[in-house]
């Protein structure tokens, strides 16, 4: 009879990780144990091209710090202004005559949402686009550079707007601007620290008066032109053009703003913008 030849360490070894690799449990770990390391080499390259991206900005905002200082504390003034308009604004029970409101189902305090949701989740995405070069290998722009000459752009654009809705009282088309809803009318302050004091949620969900030219139309084109200035997918930059000619006819439907008030936006944000 044949002996068998003794088993030798290394077919031993050879055996044991063929049986390891054939178990569930084995394959599991090890593709657990690759995803973490590639996860934590790409968490390694984003911190890098993040500190690479700082060091080269970091310049560009101590040159511009200031202007971009002077927009944000544009936007504090932006909003006594508003809350002022919101004083003076004489409510009525319906509002006047719009082309647009006829040509538009009015979406009511039930859809009114849909707008703003809209809006803002186009507003934040573009924001996030913004800071895009600190993570991305491809450069169009730096993002201290775009943030200086977009809120200058903003500056301008408010300036007008608040000379546009002090000078002429529109009365308010949304719901909760018509003059038998107590929110129509604002009271004016004791003392004028009252006016320095602003309420971000009322003038953000419930402000009326300030109507020519619409803002959140404005913020919205800024946001498009910059994207079609800087931005690189051509896809993106018809999107975005989509966008807002929906979100200004639902501005319309949701009677935030007359017809005329996108109208006037319009052409006035990209005077502004291709002048800066």
């Amino acid at each position: 009879m044949e002996e068998k030849a003794p088993s030798t360490p290394k077919a031993d070894a050879t055996s044991v990780e063929d049986g390891r690799a054939a178990s569930p449990r084995y394959g599991f770990a090890s593709q657990a144990k690759e995803s973490c390391s590639a996860l934590s080499r790409l968490t390694l390259e984003l911190w890098r091209r993040i500190r690479l991206e700082v060091v080269v900005e970091w310049p560009l905002l101590k040159q511009r710090w200031r202007i971009l200082l002077f927009g944000l504390i544009m936007q504090y003034v932006h909003g006594i202004f508003t809350q002022l308009a919101h004083r003076m604004h004489q409510p009525q029970e319906e509002p006047l005559h719009d082309v647009g409101f006829d040509l538009t189902p009015e979406l009511g305090p039930e859809q009114h949402w849909v707008s703003e949701t809209i809006f803002g989740i186009a507003f934040a995405t573009f924001v996030l686009w913004t800071f895009t070069p600190f993570v991305t290998q491809r450069k169009r722009f730096y993002t201290a550079v775009m943030w200086s000459r977009l809120l200058m752009v903003l500056v301008v654009c408010q300036a007008l707007r608040i000379v546009t809705f002090s000078v002429t009282q529109l009365p308010g088309p949304s719901f909760h601007c018509r003059a038998s809803e107590p929110t129509a009318r604002r009271e004016w302050p004791s003392h004028w620290t009252g006016h320095v004091f602003i309420d971000v949620g009322r003038q953000m969900s419930k402000s009326c008066g300030d109507l020519i030219f619409s803002s959140h139309t404005t913020f919205m084109l800024t946001g498009i032109l910059a994207y079609n200035e800087y931005g690189s997918l051509a896809f993106m930059k018809a999107l975005s053009w989509l966008m807002g000619v929906i979100i200004s006819i639902l501005i319309v439907a949701s009677r935030k703003h007359y017809t005329v008030d996108v109208v006037i936006a319009w052409y006035t944000v990209p005077l502004v913008f291709y002048t800066m």
